[in-house]
């Protein structure tokens, strides 16, 4: 049937060409952002783990910061133990010279000057050892016993890791006080006993701070390659394959092209019935 109401060639060539557009805009808009998914209709269950992967990565790399600074943390905790310790076996040094019967009571009571002075300092080094105000050798228990910082070591609310405050008061608090001294030899060998066991304290809390550090460079070194392979794996979930859609672009083109010269050429071809009733 020839009818001049309903152009069926014009309404497919029509319905054609708006297919073919929007996916000359489809490629378009991947070509020009670089992503295949540029919104959750392009891919709604890949765009759900596009963006669980993502907040994945965001966390990781959060994580390695805060990790960062747990490490900085540690550094600046094992150098105030290592002044500590440097303190500790000074006043060991000056014990066993002075529980030798070669020296007077003078020669101890100047040596306890220094003892003492060395002594004090212990509780100046303790507040000063900071980090971001959080003072690192406050610990007033035995190593391994202190108060822990919790640090966040992953992506996930459960992943942490905890590091011990250096025991810096406990060894201070067996020196000061006058609880142990040099000013005489029975005083100076039981100082050596007392300061023994101060410097294994040290050596000890030294020893956790080492470990501790060494366990969140290994944590670092494991985030950053988790997080190069999450970033790979998401790489192939949301990238745009360059070379396939800028072939799905100009096949677009050519067929919407097409189709508008179709679309032109149906609209036209009903002058033709012009001729069926003698108009010219």
């Amino acid at each position: 049937m020839v009818s001049v109401v309903t152009n069926k060639s014009a309404i497919l060539a029509r319905l054609s060409s708006l297919q073919n557009t929007s996916e000359f805009n489809l490629a378009a808009g991947r070509l020009s952002s670089g992503k295949r998914i540029n919104n959750a209709g392009d891919d709604a269950a890949g765009n759900s783990v596009s963006l669980k992967m993502g907040a994945l990565i965001d966390g990781k790399n959060m994580a390695m910061k805060t990790i960062g600074d747990g490490i900085a943390l540690l550094e600046v905790q094992d150098s105030g133990l290592a002044e500590l310790q440097n303190i500790v076996l000074r006043l060991r040094e000056l014990a066993l010279q002075m529980a030798s019967g070669s020296y007077t009571d003078t020669d101890r009571s100047m040596a306890q000057i220094e003892f003492e002075a060395l002594g004090s300092q212990i509780s100046n080094l303790v507040l000063s050892t900071t980090f971001n105000t959080r003072k690192t050798i406050n610990g007033a228990n035995a190593p391994g016993s202190n108060k822990r910082i919790m640090l966040q070591a992953g992506s996930g609310a459960g992943e942490t890791i905890q590091i011990e405050q250096g025991a810096g008061n406990y060894i201070g608090n067996q020196i000061q006080g006058g609880a142990i001294s040099i000013d005489t030899v029975s005083n100076a060998k039981s100082a050596i006993t007392v300061l023994d066991t101060a410097l294994s304290d040290t050596l000890t809390a030294r020893a956790i701070s080492g470990a501790s550090k060494n366990r969140l460079m290994s944590v670092v070194a494991n985030l950053s390659a988790s997080g190069v392979l999450a970033s790979q794996s998401l790489g192939r979930i949301v990238d745009a394959d360059m070379a396939r859609e800028a072939s799905q672009l100009s096949k677009s083109k050519i067929l919407n092209d097409a189709s508008t010269a179709m679309l032109a050429s149906a609209n036209t071809s009903q002058l033709n019935l012009l001729r069926l009733v003698g108009v010219d």
